[in-house]
């Protein structure tokens, strides 16, 4: 010890250090922070318990739980302390606190006892952390599988190991694997097994071979066939992403399957129907042909096969002249063949597709091959030889594939649409339905005069209301309660006669044309009305406030496949005679990127409203197993017509 040193002072400073070192501490530490003694008063706090709790170190300094917080809190808190003190161990629960603002915000308790210097319990120190974002993101995640498991996607995980063992599945997995999601995540199946066997190696081999380069992220429409437990085939769209370690090395995969059987189906059928046309086209409908060309660059007609009048029904002796072939080719493709000719003058060969117009009237599309023929000396062109070959069917089959692939996505698209609206409908309409009950309950329980009720009466219009809505969605989604009967649509209309002229703007006149005698047909007459009032109401506000017409037509009309093709309907429907309600207007007409889209839920060209209306309108006539024709043009008017 040095001389003159007092070692009184030096323990004071040490102390003091040491206190003001822990006020530091205590101070820096962003989660709240208390303390209590072992009687259970509080000794102090941190600035962050201050901040989050409202009240000060130095107010709260003596008081115990019962007189600082809620009674139900304070309880709890109370017991806590006691159980810590008699067995001195870290606690850790889950609780919820009352803060500053008066929000109750979910935390994790940590609590833990402090000695004195002979060992016995001397208080406790204590702190929590706010879990409200944490139980938020638990919640949203539940939400979206909720709404994941509702669609006809199904979302996978496995891990990099042979086998391919699922971490995470959705739970629609059943509805095209036939086999539960429990199933693959005990391990009972594996996500390969579930491969068709003739499919196997090849997907196994692309997927070894996008797992061996770091540098490649996912690999995209996987296509290959499943096998259900019931022995049915199902084809499939895989579009997966590897997740990998910071090697490089996979560690994961992550997958959206879906079901595209129905597509691949009618690409195979389309593929049969191509194969043939190529056929005939091949045996029937080629020909040859030769033009001289002069120094000038005037073009001769050397020669042709006789699949000429094959393809255009023109002998050679009726194609006279320099332009001999450009004569038959339709006027629209002439400056194609004028590009190409030039192009032709200058060395380059060129194929190009056009068509032809025959000595009959008929359009055909051709293939057209040419080349040049140089002089031996010079290099320049003396002639242009030529192969055509008739592609008409080949087009059309192209034409035939577009339209199938436009319907197969349509269809997609509806069904992915009609499961979610309905699902989501169906379990909206059973919460409405404890709403409504439990507010009738209420309203029987109190007297006439009590105030409560004329608030009860407006949570009652609203859920109706909701519950509207609701049927709405069934309706699009075509899964709503059909009441079948016999219905005359003549009949039905008069009915509606009062609620029509109602429905039409003063400014619009409505005339009616009613088949005699009556047209008939099964169906619902109360979702039939809805489908007349709602199309009369679309063709009235077409009009807007400038006087008009809408014209209501009832009849039958034979259906070939040709409207079958073109118009709003199932695939499958079969041609014959179809009952039909025809509604025109003499307005603004429809905009030509607006037709695709009319019949999508939500879609409006309005300011106001759900633009639920013609969505309705199709999932009703879905339900009838009918159709919609759709005929517009921008100030030419509209014309809805149902089947």
């Amino acid at each position: 010890m040095e001389i003159g040193v007092d070692p009184g002072a030096a323990t004071v400073d040490a102390l003091e250090r040491q206190l003001s070192f822990t006020r530091a501490l205590l101070s820096a530490i962003p989660n709240p922070v208390f303390f209590k003694d072992a009687e259970g008063r509080y000794l102090g706090c941190n600035r962050a318990f201050e901040e989050v709790m409202g009240v000060t170190s130095d107010a709260m300094r003596g008081k115990t739980v019962f007189e600082l917080w809620p009674s139900h809190e304070a309880h709890v808190y109370h017991q806590k302390d006691l159980a810590l003190l008699a067995a001195p161990a870290r606690q850790v629960y889950e609780f919820e606190v009352t803060d500053k603002d008066g929000r109750v915000r979910p935390v994790i308790y940590g609590k833990d006892v402090f000695f004195d210097q002979q060992g016995r319990p001397a208080g406790i120190v204590g702190t929590f952390l706010d879990i409200s974002e944490r139980k938020e993101a638990e919640a949203a995640l539940a939400d979206a599988l909720a709404i994941l498991n509702r669609t006809p996607a199904v979302v996978f995980r496995w891990r990099a190991a042979p086998g391919w063992p699922v971490e995470f599945v959705s739970e629609n997995v059943v509805q095209l694997f036939g086999r539960p999601a429990g199933a693959f995540l005990a391990g009972e199946v594996s996500y390969l097994d579930t491969i068709h066997p003739d499919d196997r190696a090849r997907v196994s081999d692309e997927v070894a071979e996008h797992s061996g380069a770091g540098d490649r992220e996912s690999f995209a429409h996987l296509p290959y066939r499943v096998v259900r437990p019931d022995g049915g085939v199902r084809w499939v769209d895989d579009r997966t992403t590897i997740r990998r370690a910071a090697d490089g090395a996979p560690v994961c995969y992550e997958g959206i399957v879906t079901d595209v059987t129905a597509q691949v189906e009618a690409e195979q059928a389309l593929r049969r129907s191509e194969a043939r046309y190529r056929v005939v086209s091949e045996l029937s409908s080629d020909f040859a042909y030769a033009l001289d060309v002069a120094p000038d660059g005037a073009l001769t007609p050397a020669w042709a096969t006789d699949g000429l009048e094959r393809v255009t029904g023109y002998t050679r002796a009726e194609l006279p002249g320099p332009r001999a072939i450009a004569q038959v080719v339709h006027p629209d493709d002439r400056p194609l063949l004028e590009e190409r000719t030039s192009d032709l003058l200058r060395g380059i060969t060129r194929r190009i597709a056009y068509r032809l117009v025959t000595k009959g009237g008929e359009l055909r599309w051709v293939s057209d091959l040419a080349q040049p023929v140089l002089e031996a000396r010079g290099g320049r062109v003396i002639r242009i030889v030529g192969a055509v070959q008739d592609i008409t069917e080949r087009r059309r089959a192209e034409e035939e594939r577009l339209r199938l692939e436009r319907q197969v996505q349509q269809a997609q698209k509806l069904e992915s649409l009609g499961v979610l609206a309905g699902g989501i409908a169906h379990d909206f309409n059973n919460i409405l339905m404890a709403i409504l009950g439990n507010t009738e309950l209420a309203l029987s329980c109190l007297p006439d005069d009590a105030p409560a009720r004329g608030h009860l009466k407006e949570i009652g219009q609203a859920a109706r209301r909701a519950a509207e809505l609701a049927r709405q969605m069934l309706a699009y989604s075509g899964r709503a309660t059909f009441v079948t009967e016999r219905v005359s649509l003549n009949a039905l209309v008069k009915e509606m006669s009062e609620l029509l002229a109602v429905a039409v703007a003063k400014n619009v006149r409505l005339e009616l044309e009613l088949a005699d005698p009556s047209p008939t047909l099964l169906g619902d007459s109360t979702q039939l009305r809805q489908v007349v009032l709602n199309l009369l109401t679309n063709a009235s506000e077409a009009l807007g406030e400038r006087p008009g017409t809408v014209r209501l037509t009832t009849g039958v009309r034979h259906c070939d496949r040709a409207l079958l093709a073109a118009a709003h309907a199932a695939p499958e429907l079969p041609e014959g005679s179809y009952a039909f309600v025809e509604v025109s207007d003499d307005g603004a007409g429809i905009a030509a990127e607006d037709l695709p889209r009319l019949f999508d839920p939500f879609f409006t060209t309005k300011f106001a409203g759900r633009g639920l209306g013609l969505a309705v309108v199709q999932g009703i006539v879905r339900g009838h197993r009918g159709l919609i024709d759709v005929e517009s043009l921008p100030g030419g008017g509209s014309t809805f017509c149902v089947y």
